[in-house]
């Protein structure tokens, strides 16, 4: 599934995609289900801060070229950088 894009400041921010469970647990070598249950869980508890600040308890997972992870609100309107890579969570 081709992520959906998030428009940005090319100059002062990423370009980034929002994907489904399904790539990203692909993208990890994992199935969706051990995403779901045990990667997503562990992502939300270590950024309470940016869950508040994007008012999402269920954020929607994206990246940027380089793999970075962010969370972003369900419409996208609110996207926080996390610094880490989704690879860290493997």
């Amino acid at each position: 599934m081709a992520g959906r894009r998030k428009k940005t400041d090319q100059e002062s921010k990423p370009d980034i995609k929002f994907y489904d469970e399904e790539f990203l647990s692909r993208k990890l070598g994992i199935d969706r289900r051990t995403f779901h249950r045990e990667v997503k869980p562990i992502i939300i508890s270590d950024f309470p801060e940016i869950l508040k600040e994007i008012g999402s308890e269920n954020p929607d997972i994206g990246l940027d070229s380089e793999d970075k992870l962010y969370l972003g609100n369900s419409s996208h309107t609110i996207v926080k950088p996390t610094g880490l890579s989704i690879f860290d969570y493997i």
